[in-house]
């Protein structure tokens, strides 16, 4: 299924994600999903064969399925560093422009 990153709704829908590369942030390719970098159908189609030659191999299919449920998308750690950087720019801030 190509998708534009959902890999753990595509995994529990049992799909395997494909998506072009320039979503490799949340996918690995051939370890969490397939990715394809060229916009064409052929592309596409040789990524959605790689998809299929591992469906039909449950224990590949399921160790893929196990490590893209494992990872974090949470924005947790994202949100902490935007804290940490405008926190550290309102200090900058305020230190120049204290009288």
């Amino acid at each position: 299924m190509p998708s534009r990153c959902a890999p753990d709704s595509s995994w529990r829908s049992r799909t395997d994600p494909c998506s072009r590369s320039s979503r490799a942030w949340c996918i690995e390719d051939d370890l969490t999903g397939f990715l394809f970098g060229a916009i064409s159908v052929d592309a596409c189609l040789e990524a959605i064969a790689r998809a299929f030659n591992v469906f039909g191999n449950s224990d590949i299919f399921m160790t893929m399925r196990r490590l893209a449920m494992a990872r974090n998308f949470s924005w947790a750690k994202p949100a902490a560093s935007y804290q940490d950087i405008y926190g550290r720019a309102i200090d900058g801030f305020q230190a120049r422009h204290v009288t």
